[in-house]
């Protein structure tokens, strides 16, 4: 039972970027597809735009935050770090990285989300995911425990059952032979 609950944890945390346990106040809008033109050049970060992460450009949200994103229509959400910002005259709160538009069902256009800041480092992100993995492990566990006892308890009762019914029948039985005795007598 410990097994499947480290394993539920480990797989807990490899979803750090479908996580949604993180409250701030969302800030609605649109957000576009960052163009694949820019894949491989420098981001305003100083690192190379890699179109298959989970990144995006926004003026909305600071360079290197994290941030979670969800679509308001059929409601899939990922977190993404702001990696490059957007030009002044963009009207979107994100541009998104194709990778990011993915896991939010979408390709191109105009995409309705809202979004918020989850955490301003890496490391927050690790701990708070970490957090909640170990979290939700715990609950599986508990979970099961208390399938385990239920399952348990069905089994004594049944067991209680079945000793009650050999019992009934085994005095009935026993009355049988006695009342056959008597009338011997």
């Amino acid at each position: 039972m410990r097994v499947l609950a480290f394993l539920a944890a480990m797989m807990l945390l490899c979803l750090v970027r479908q996580h949604n346990a993180f409250a701030a106040e969302p800030v609605a809008g649109k957000a576009a597809v960052y163009s694949d033109a820019y894949h491989g050049k420098k981001t305003a970060s100083g690192e190379v735009y890699d179109k298959n992460e989970l990144s995006a450009a926004s003026n909305v949200f600071p360079l290197g935050s994290y941030v979670h994103v969800k679509h308001r229509i059929n409601g899939k959400h990922v977190v993404v770090r702001i990696n490059d910002t957007q030009a002044k005259s963009n009207k979107h709160i994100l541009d998104l990285s194709s990778g990011a538009a993915r896991k939010l069902g979408e390709t191109t256009g105009h995409i309705p989300v809202d979004a918020h800041i989850v955490k301003s480092s890496e490391k927050e992100v690790a701990s708070e995911t970490k957090k909640a993995a170990v979290q939700e492990a715990s609950k599986q566990v508990a979970v099961q425990e208390t399938a385990s006892e239920t399952k348990k308890v069905a089994v004594q009762d049944e067991a209680n059952e079945t000793k009650n019914s050999v019992t009934k029948e085994a005095a009935q039985e026993t009355d049988k032979v006695t009342d056959k005795e008597t009338e011997r007598e």
